[in-house]
């Protein structure tokens, strides 16, 4: 590699000024195009180093006149959206400046908005995995008046820029408890007009396992508690709950600065909740999804079409838990024409009791 007039590049790194790009993507002909360009401009672009696929380079090396003036390096992400980092050092004056906002108008079209989803899942052997999501796509399948009795819209309006920090949902199993946290979550990021950092433990266990530590509280703007089904919230003789809801209580303190909003579902009624976490300080409500009435249905139908599918799923009953609405639309979208012989298919509930299965 040829030698520049700095004394090292990791000088540039320890000293100079950065910028970070997630990437959705970054296809082939374009990086070489942009490298094309450079060149072009009258800079000397050096090339370190290729990964994914033998075409995505690591480490870009951009000098004039034999002096370096900025360096990007692409670093795999840790999400199974946006693949990339790219990281842009550039020296502080007025030629690096001008080269970096050649770059940040290249990459723009392949960047994350500023505006989406940081999505972490824990997972059983207490890590967390990332998936960056775009909020449209996050809730491009749901219509919020399937929330029966809540306009959610306004709800999630409401809790996340309310100064209270929790919010409990209970409800049968189907009554759309994970998609009504789905939609507030998709919201989020427009309603705080930022990048929301989403962390999702799912399961009483899972809970029990990570929801103690304050750091987890306070690297995310909300933090959600699914499957949570055992039948206290309150500190006593299970030591691991009296452990989360003490570090909820630490977290949603009036002295901690960032207080991140904690959503809590679970499928039975809590019978005990410690009175902490009912102060009008820290609760923001405590709310029960019901079942849809078939006349609220109808309703819906006129405003939009393709909830008549779901009509059926009715029959003679007089209400219907949400997820089974939605299970309905989902089996009616697909095209069934590969069956000759219907009974071959297990999928309908006639035939998956049939088998051994439980629905």
């Amino acid at each position: 590699m040829k030698e520049f007039r700095i004394s090292s590049l990791i000088e540039m790194r320890e000293r100079f000024p950065h910028v970070d790009f997630i990437l959705k993507f970054l296809p082939k002909e374009k990086l070489f195009e942009f490298l094309d360009f450079l060149k072009n401009d009258g800079l000397d672009v050096y090339e370190k180093g290729v990964f994914l696929d033998g075409f995505t380079l690591e480490e870009v090396l951009i000098s004039q006149k034999g002096r370096l003036i900025a360096a990007v390096y692409f670093h795999e992400e840790s999400t199974a959206f946006g693949g990339l980092r790219a990281t842009c050092l550039y020296i502080p004056t007025d030629e690096g400046r001008n080269l970096l906002k050649k770059i940040q108008a290249f990459l723009a079209s392949f960047t994350f908005p500023r505006q989406h989803i940081l999505l972490k899942l824990a997972t059983s052997w207490n890590e967390f995995q990332e998936y960056r999501i775009l909020p449209d796509e996050f809730i491009r399948s749901l219509i919020p008046e399937l929330f029966y009795g809540v306009d959610v819209s306004k709800l999630a309006r409401a809790f996340l820029l309310s100064s209270q920090n929790i919010l409990i949902l209970f409800g049968e199993p189907g009554t759309g408890k994970s998609k009504f946290i789905q939609y507030i979550v998709g919201k989020s990021c427009f309603i705080l007009e930022k990048t929301v950092s989403v962390l999702a433990i799912k399961g009483t266990e899972n809970i029990k396992k990570s929801a103690d530590n304050p750091d987890i509280y306070l690297e995310n703007d909300l933090v959600v508690f699914d499957d949570f089904d055992i039948l206290s919230l309150k500190r006593g003789e299970d030591s691991d709950i009296s452990n989360v809801v003490s570090t909820i209580l630490s977290v949603t303190d009036g002295f901690i600065p960032k207080r991140p909003k904690i959503i809590i579902s679970t499928n039975k009624t809590l019978k005990e909740i410690d009175p902490a976490l009912l102060r009008p300080s820290r609760l923001f409500d405590i709310l029960e999804l019901k079942s849809i009435p078939k006349e609220y249905y109808k309703k819906l139908c006129n405003k939009y079409p393709e909830l008549k599918r779901g009509a059926g799923s009715f029959r003679d009953q007089d209400s219907l838990k949400a997820a089974e609405i939605f299970d309905f639309m989902d089996r009616c979208t697909v095209d069934r024409d590969y069956l000759m012989d219907e009974s071959i298919s297990k999928k309908g509930k006639k035939y998956t009791v049939e088998i051994g299965f439980r629905v």
